[in-house]
């Protein structure tokens, strides 16, 4: 795992975003001064432990057993 896609997880457990409220792409890259581009390039990486919420409202939060079983 390359150090960005640590920091992303790490980011998101510090937020613990939710499927009922991600964490925007354009604000978790501010937070770890990256282009969005290429944050939800890594992202394609966390399949499977980051999920995605697509849409206006869309983002992302950080899978667990409870929210991968609703959604």
């Amino acid at each position: 795992m390359k150090a960005i896609q640590s920091e992303i997880i790490r980011v998101l457990k510090d937020e613990n975003p939710t499927y009922a409220h991600p964490i925007k792409s354009c604000d978790l890259a501010k937070r770890l001064r990256v282009d969005p581009s290429y944050l939800r390039l890594q992202m394609a990486f966390l399949k499977g432990i980051v999920g995605v919420r697509r849409g206006k409202r869309g983002g992302y939060y950080l899978l667990t057993k409870d929210n991968i079983s609703n959604h």
